[in-house]
C-alpha cells in the first residue's frame, strides 16, 4: 500500500468515538486524510496499475522531445471512477507539527484503512484514507483544530502475516 514520508495531507474530518481495549474504554479518533500525489505512487500498490490508468500525453505541448516515456499524464479511461483497496494496516502515524522531530505527534497503534484512489488528469492521483488513532488529551484538541487544514505525515506499517494481495477494487 502507499507509504507516506513527509507527505502533505489535508485532514478532511475527525470523528471521536469510544472503544473498549479489554475492560477499559478509551477515546479513539477516526481521521479522514486526503492527499493529491504524483501518479507514480500507484507503483507502490501494483507495478502495472499506473500504466493501466494513464497514457503518455497526446498533446504536442506536453510531448516534448526529451519526455520520459514513463511520464504518463493522460487518463486512459476518464469516465472510470476511483478504486478502493481493502487493506487494513497497523503501524505508526507521525504528524509533523514543525521542522523539529521532537514536536511530532506520534500515534504508535494507528490503524490505516479504507484507502481510496482517484486518478486525475495531468498525472496526479487523489488518495483518501481513514486512520484510527488513540490521542492524548493534548493531541485531541490539536486534531480538532486542524480540520480542513494541511500538515505533513509519515506512515510506518507493521509487517503483515496474511496473503492479501492489496490489489485495488474498482468502485461500482
Amino acid at each position: 500500500m502507499i507509504t507516506f514520508k513527509q507527505t502533505r495531507v489535508k485532514l478532511s474530518s475527525v470523528n471521536a468515538r469510544m472503544e473498549f481495549h479489554g475492560d477499559t474504554e478509551v477515546l479513539m479518533k477516526d481521521l479522514k486524510l486526503e492527499a493529491t500525489l504524483p501518479n507514480t505512487v500507484l507503483d507502490q500498490v501494483s507495478p502495472d496499475l499506473r500504466s493501466s490508468l494513464y497514457k503518455v500525453s497526446g498533446s504536442p505541448q506536453q510531448a516534448l522531445p526529451d519526455t520520459d516515456l514513463d511520464h504518463l499524464t493522460d487518463l486512459k479511461h476518464p469516465n472510470v471512477g476511483g478504486y478502493k483497496a481493502n487493506d487494513e494496516l497497523e503501524g505508526i502515524l507521525r504528524i509533523h507539527v514543525s521542522n523539529r522531530k521532537t514536536d511530532d505527534l506520534v500515534f504508535p497503534e494507528a490503524k490505516f484503512s479504507k484507502f481510496a484512489i482517484a486518478p486525475q488528469e495531468g498525472g496526479t492521483v487523489k488518495v483518501v484514507m481513514m486512520v484510527a488513532v488513540q490521542p492524548s488529551e493534548a493531541n485531541t484538541g490539536w486534531l480538532d483544530l486542524m480540520i480542513h487544514k494541511e500538515f505533513k505525515i509519515t506512515s510506518e506499517y507493521q509487517d503483515r502475516d496474511d496473503d492479501d494481495s492489496g490489489q485495488p477494487e474498482q468502485d461500482e
